[in-house]
């Protein structure tokens, strides 16, 4: 939540910047400055550099900017300061970006998790569940598990590890004692290998940057004759097309890959996949 305030205050104190009051040798300077601040609020939280979103709003702000001013020319100039601004933003975001962590969990998805979760109480994944087929002697790793909606269900196991880099879902998961919250990213899981017998990654692959370094780190935390189950939007289908439109429009840097895809990037292994309406799980077994 801290880096999401962040965010915010990073972009309002840009836009103030901008319109600053400040007519000295370096205002100029100054409203570069601000143009460059919101580009890099704008872009934080991207897993690769995109211009675009920068480049709205800082066209936005220094149109406002220009319609204030009545001076064509010193808008116009002052376009230059704004694009190079805007291009420059990003690549510091990058640069500065907490490899794995998205913000928007920490702004967007426990106000839709809270909602789904009021309307699918109760509710069991019975396609993963089938899969997974957990025992109680298993050790099961949920990978971007947040408040541990779906670990919920396996809370039988010998020990149910949700791994999720946002504070703010893992103090839900917190709330259930048999579940064992870890905050750290997918992309450098902080266990040894083969540890776990089920490592399963529902919803969450998608939002993830490096994706095939996750999917490295889960095939090395498992265990030999273990389960990793990847449950995923089918991005083929119209709904999936919907869900991956729906994420880009809240600014999410969301990827998703086709079952197919995902499944080939385990040839030595035993895989298997299935499709349910819009919906698609990815079964990888381990020698």
């Amino acid at each position: 939540m801290k880096r999401a305030v962040l965010i915010a205050l990073a972009a309002l104190l840009g836009a103030a910047a901008v319109f600053a009051p400040y007519s000295g040798p370096a205002a100029s300077g100054l409203r570069w400055f601000g143009y460059t601040l919101l580009a890099w609020a704008t872009t934080w939280p991207a897993r690769r550099f995109t211009w675009g979103r920068a480049l709205v709003a800082v066209g936005l702000v220094w149109a406002l900017r220009a319609w204030s001013l009545h001076n064509p020319p010193a808008a116009a100039a002052e376009a230059w300061w704004a694009l190079l601004a805007a291009l420059v933003g990003p690549v510091l975001a990058y640069f500065t970006t907490p490899r794995g962590y998205d913000p928007h969990f920490d702004l967007v998805v426990p106000w839709v998790y809270g909602h789904l979760a009021r309307r699918t109480h109760g509710a069991r994944p019975q396609t993963l569940l089938r899969f997974a087929a957990v025992e109680a002697h298993h050790r099961v790793l949920d990978v971007g598990g947040g408040a541990g909606r779906t670990a919920r269900h396996m809370e039988h196991a010998r020990q149910v590890v949700v791994l999720d880099p946002s504070p703010f879902m893992l103090a839900e998961a917190r709330k259930r004692p048999r579940l064992h919250p870890v905050q750290g990213f997918a992309e450098r899981l902080p266990f040894p290998a083969a540890t776990f017998d089920r490592v399963i990654i529902v919803d969450a692959l998608h939002h993830m940057r490096g994706q095939e370094d996750a999917l490295r780190e889960a095939w090395r935390v498992l265990a030999p004759r273990g389960r990793l189950i990847l449950e995923e939007p089918n991005p083929a289908h119209p709904v999936g097309r919907a869900i991956a439109l729906g994420e880009r429009l809240l600014g999410m840097p969301s990827r998703f890959q086709t079952p197919e895809a995902l499944a080939a990037q385990f040839p030595q292994a035993r895989v298997q996949v299935e499709k349910d309406a819009w919906r698609a799980w990815v079964v990888v077994e381990k020698p």
